[in-house]
């Protein structure tokens, strides 16, 4: 017997996101992206000296929001340096998980 009083739609409550700023720029994440095995997959990729999946890990992360970053994060030659967008997700995953070590 169908329960009539029951609600069937999607009740899932909305994704408490977190607010990081990070070398003058603010964003918002889901924290549950920093627990994800493809995020992992690609931070090897660059750790091992693919600095191509960079770009990709960004928009992962932050989406639509990785276009403000780079703006942010342009230097005064209009270059995003892939030193500035290093030291920028290493902040943010700091700020994210601020207990896991880092090197």
């Amino acid at each position: 017997m169908l329960n009539e009083n029951k609600d069937f739609s999607n009740s899932e409550q909305p994704k408490e996101l977190l607010t990081i700023t990070s070398h003058g720029v603010t964003v918002e994440v889901d924290p549950d992206k920093f627990n994800d095995l493809e995020m992992f997959d690609m931070i090897d990729d660059i750790q091992s000296g693919n600095v191509f999946r960079m770009p990709k890990l960004m928009r992962y992360i932050f989406g639509d929001q990785h276009k403000a970053i780079l703006e942010g994060l342009r230097n005064e030659s209009g270059v995003v340096t892939a030193e500035s967008a290093t030291e920028f997700l290493l902040e943010v995953l700091q700020q994210v998980l601020p207990n896991s070590s880092r090197s």
